[in-house]
């Protein structure tokens, strides 16, 4: 039986805050994430913000964000520290909270995912480390971490402003990849001057379909800013896109190459 409730699955970054590098602050945005130093790491626009909360107070919709984020680095922002959601997609499904707890049956399900991979995440950040310091430059060698034993964030910390060194980091991960025969277990999404290390079956859309199935909301609206997010996005019946973003470029781009070639006939 349906919900009278509609769902909005909701990408965080680059889609609703934005890190400081991206923001216009002539527009005098909101802190939306601090760092656990005090220093202030990304930013909301007041009209964003206004908007989820005029969707919140209607009661009739439900704002359920939906990233890559783990439980720590959500906590950070302003969505963990300011909201009441009643669910939370983390870690791009791995970890679904439910009031501010974790999913159990979820988290047995995904487990059962994780126990089929050729390695362990723990494994694959040794072999990939090790890979790095015996092949790479040493002066650009980026940052691994092991997000919750769920997928590797390789982050280029200290030339994240050199485009040059971030294409090198993601090549060398990419031969990493194919050269082991891991591609058909491992994927790889790049963000910034970060990329991401996921389980092949790790996506949002697995929690968003969890969600769905579970609640059956009358309507479902997704929002995301890359190319990433298509899968969950293609999971709704509406979706919400910035102007600036991957996915609205992509498209407009698109519809540019229709009018030429329609033009051109």
């Amino acid at each position: 039986m349906k919900s009278n409730k509609i769902f909005l699955f909701a990408d965080l970054d680059e889609t609703f805050i934005q890190r400081e590098d991206r923001t216009d602050f002539s527009k005098e945005p909101i802190v939306a994430e601090y760092s656990s130093d005090g220093r202030a790491l990304s930013y909301i626009y007041r009209e964003r913000k206004e908007f989820i909360d005029r969707l919140l107070s209607s009661g009739y919709i439900e704002f359920i964000p939906t990233t890559s984020r783990n439980l720590q680095s959500y906590s950070q922002t302003i969505f963990s520290q300011h909201y009441n959601f009643q669910h939370v997609i983390l870690n791009s499904s791995g970890v679904i909270l439910e009031n501010r707890h974790i999913d159990l049956n979820w988290q047995n399900s995904i487990r059962n995912y994780f126990f089929k991979l050729p390695l362990k995440i723990s494994q694959l950040l040794q072999q990939i480390e090790r890979e790095f310091y015996e092949n790479f430059h040493n002066k650009y060698i980026p940052l691994f971490r092991n997000i919750d034993d769920q997928y590797i964030l390789v982050q280029n910390s200290d030339f994240a402003t050199s485009d040059k060194v971030t294409k090198e980091i993601g090549k060398f991960i990419s031969d990493f990849i194919f050269k082991n025969g891991l591609h058909k277990s491992f994927y790889i999404h790049k963000e910034g001057a970060e990329f991401h290390i996921f389980p092949e079956f790790l996506n949002k859309s697995l929690g968003v379909k969890y969600l769905i199935d579970k609640y059956k909301p009358s309507l479902v609206i997704g929002a995301g800013d890359n190319i990433s997010d298509i899968d969950f996005m293609n999971l709704a019946q509406f979706t919400l896109s910035p102007v600036n973003s991957t996915l609205n470029r992509i498209t407009t781009e698109y519809v540019q190459k229709l009018t030429n070639h329609s033009q051109q006939k």
